[in-house]
């Protein structure tokens, strides 16, 4: 008699996705976890921070082009990476 438990540990062991790493709610980051967004240093995250005081939360990411800073191709390569 076998337990079956081996069988479910050889499941597929890669991803189709690749990238598993969570997004930044534009909403709710801190300064520290905006810098972490490849492409966004400090003076960009401290325009999010304002934008999102001045305006409220962002309602969607295209939003972002609002901030002095953020072009069509800047947002487009954010896309991945944050959420709102």
């Amino acid at each position: 008699m076998t337990t079956g438990m081996a069988a479910d540990q050889t499941g597929p062991s890669t991803s189709t996705g690749g990238q598993d790493t969570p997004k930044i709610n534009l909403n709710q980051a801190s300064k520290e976890e905006l810098c972490q967004i490849n492409g966004i240093g400090d003076k960009k995250a401290d325009m999010i921070i304002q934008y999102r005081q001045q305006h409220g939360p962002f309602k969607s990411i295209d939003e972002l082009k609002n901030v002095d800073g953020f072009g069509d191709k800047t947002v487009a390569k954010l896309k991945d990476q944050v959420a709102v």
